[in-house]
């Protein structure tokens, strides 16, 4: 009877493979190296502010609050009574607008700036004007630089109004049992008229009629007229009466 006989593995081939791994199992050690190296050098080079980076992404996004604001509008300037005409070379112009906000005053020559108090009130003093026309404006700016402005033509007339009296003539006499003397006479046409304590009306047109009672003797009348800018102008006759 035949022995089997036992085959062997030749020694270059258990070589070979046992080269083969060796060489995988340094090219695995090699990556996972190279991967650690890269990995710190990546965090060294970003330090926190790539951790921070990793953080925000992974952070779930939160909602943005959105703030408004609301703007209040500026009022436009509202002007205190002033007269058209004035014989005052210096006059106040006062108003009210929006609270703490300049406020400024032009006309020619002239420019002023103001600020309103917490109350809107404000005030110029003593504002110079020229004989005739003088055009003003008063104007504050918003936001949106936007001028809100409001104006106004005030006359300075120092110049006393035209004034003439027709009857009675000074002097002149009546019956005695005249109770009223009629007077007549022109003036402007905006102006007031008083004759002694009493007003006569004036037409468009300055003319004027009054009936003025008497007694006998002497009476004098004073004829009064006053124009819008407040200069005056008298006139005065004396009138006699029979007894």
């Amino acid at each position: 009877m035949k022995r089997k006989t036992r085959q062997s593995i030749p020694h270059y081939t258990y070589r070979k493979s046992t080269e083969e791994a060796g060489k995988k199992l340094y090219k695995k050690i090699s990556f996972v190296l190279i991967l650690t190296i890269v990995t710190g050098a990546v965090v060294w080079f970003w330090g926190t502010s790539f951790i921070n980076l990793l953080g925000i992404l992974a952070k779930p996004e939160e909602p943005i609050e959105i703030q408004t604001s609301i703007s209040i509008p500026i009022s436009k300037p509202a002007l205190d009574s002033l007269p058209n005409s004035t014989n005052k070379e210096n006059i106040d112009i006062s108003g009210r607008t929006s609270g703490n906000q300049e406020v400024t005053l032009e006309m020619v020559g002239l420019k002023l700036n103001t600020v309103s108090k917490s109350n809107g009130t404000f005030s110029f003093e003593g504002i110079k004007l020229k004989k005739g026309l003088n055009l003003i404006k008063v104007y504050v700016v918003d936001s949106s630089e936007n001028k809100l402005e409001e104006s106004f033509v005030i006359t300075l007339d120092n110049n006393p109004p035209l004034l003439s009296l027709l009857s009675p003539k000074d002097g002149e006499s009546f019956p005695s049992k005249t109770k009223s003397i009629e007077i007549i006479g022109s003036t402007e046409s905006k102006a007031v008229v008083f004759i002694n304590d009493l007003q006569a009306v004036v037409n468009p047109d300055g003319k004027f009629t009054f009936n003025y009672p008497v007694k006998k003797g002497a009476t004098k009348v004073e004829v009064k007229s006053t124009d819008e800018a407040g200069n005056e102008k008298k006139l005065s006759v004396t009138i006699i009466v029979s007894d």
